[in-house]
């Protein structure tokens, strides 16, 4: 084979590699495009504890029984909630006040995100009560691993209930 031919070779090699090399870099950078996540999405689960208890119970107040706080958990890849909240009745009595707890879980649905304000907002609908709705805002803080979190409800022929604060730390 001459020198002639071993360069011709030597260079078609070349530039074939070089076409590889190319090509991976290309792919791999697609595949790391398609598989970034948006910064404003939240992802993971949290724990929640939260206060109802800002303005007051009568804002709150169901019949004779009256919301004041919950603990559980919310899942911002599954969009779904489990609460369990402490209610105190009868409301507005001094005497044989007792604390029952509430179980309740549901799906929730991204509304809107804020860039300005970088707050996320959701509806939340608990299974079985498709009229209740619960707008919840989240403020990610700590780099996404707590978030701020404030809500309240709405429910056709009855007034709006208080706002609920509290905090979500992931789990």
């Amino acid at each position: 084979m001459s020198k002639q031919d071993k360069n011709f070779i030597g260079n078609i090699v070349s530039a074939g590699l070089l076409f590889l090399t190319a090509a991976v870099v290309a792919l791999l950078s697609n595949n790391q495009q398609a598989l970034a996540v948006p910064p404003n999405l939240i992802m993971g689960t949290c724990g929640i504890i939260f206060n109802v208890n800002q303005d007051g119970w009568e804002a709150v107040l169901q019949g004779d029984t009256a919301t004041n706080s919950a603990m559980g958990t919310i899942n911002f890849t599954e969009n779904t909630f489990a609460l369990k909240f402490s209610n105190v009745r009868p409301y507005g009595s001094a005497n044989n006040v007792e604390e029952i707890f509430i179980t309740k879980s549901g799906s929730m649905i991204f509304q809107s995100y804020d860039a300005g304000t970088g707050i996320h907002e959701y509806n939340a609908i608990a299974t079985g009560e498709p009229t209740r709705i619960l707008h919840i805002s989240v403020l990610p803080v700590n780099s996404k691993n707590t978030f701020l979190i404030s809500a309240y409800s709405e429910e056709p022929n009855y007034p709006t209930s208080a706002i609920a604060s509290g905090v979500c730390q992931k789990v």
